[in-house]
């Protein structure tokens, strides 16, 4: 064997060596986006849950029917100009002037709060 072939043969023992461990930070990724999913799934089922017993005692107590529950979900739906089932929030105007998009607690060039908020707007 000459010096070439040694060259070669220990560069090709340094890539599977790194085809290793870059395996395992891969399956540890894959590991910690399962978790995440299932955190994330969860949340939504008892979200949806919340949601479905505050419209049950909406139901119950103020004589509130499934079709003024629909009715306001159409409404909500298309308050961003795009019935597509997903609520979008636009960004609010700032008495500076400036535009403060929905993820900013504050304008970004006065730093006052952006007024006519929601709870809602802000998740």
């Amino acid at each position: 064997m000459d010096l070439v072939d040694l060259y070669q043969f220990q560069q090709v023992r340094n890539v599977r060596r790194d085809q290793n461990r870059l395996g395992g930070q891969i399956d540890h990724q894959r590991a910690v986006s399962r978790d995440r999913d299932a955190d994330i799934d969860e949340r939504i089922d008892r979200l949806v849950m919340i949601n479905e017993a505050l419209w049950e005692l909406l139901r119950d107590t103020a004589g509130m029917t499934e079709d003024h529950l629909l009715h306001k979900l159409a409404e909500i739906d298309g308050r961003d100009g795009d019935r597509d089932g997903r609520r979008r929030v636009a960004p609010m105007d700032c008495s500076c002037g400036a535009k403060v998009s929905v993820k900013q607690k504050v304008c970004t060039f006065c730093g006052e709060p952006p007024a006519h908020r929601t709870a809602f707007d802000w998740v």
